[in-house]
């Protein structure tokens, strides 16, 4: 009888530590479940990170292309406008020369 008791308490006792043993799986279970959810949303906000970052990245590209082309258009009026004042000049310049002196007695 005390053997019986002996094993029936042995058996209460391998009963609870399997119990406890499966409820620490379970929650080995949940955490690591948190955890990967918690990976995956790190995995997206980084891959939403780097496809901002390259939308950023193509329109510094795009701006600094036009800051370009409006640097060239500015030279190109500055040449017109130098150009413009030596045709003006020497426009100046051939008709004073075509011109007869006028003088006064």
């Amino acid at each position: 009888l005390n053997a019986t008791k002996h094993f029936s308490e042995n058996n209460d006792d391998i009963v609870s530590s399997q119990k406890l043993t499966k409820a620490h799986d379970d929650e080995n279970r949940q955490t690591m479940k948190f955890l990967d959810n918690g990976e995956e949303e790190r995995n997206s906000s980084s891959a939403s990170l780097h496809a901002r970052n390259e939308v950023l990245d193509n329109e510094v590209l795009s701006q600094n292309k036009v800051v370009k082309n409006i640097d060239i258009l500015q030279k190109y009026s500055e040449l017109f406008i130098d150009k413009k004042e030596k045709m003006m000049e020497n426009l100046i310049d051939s008709e004073s020369q075509q011109r007869p002196s006028v003088t006064f007695p």
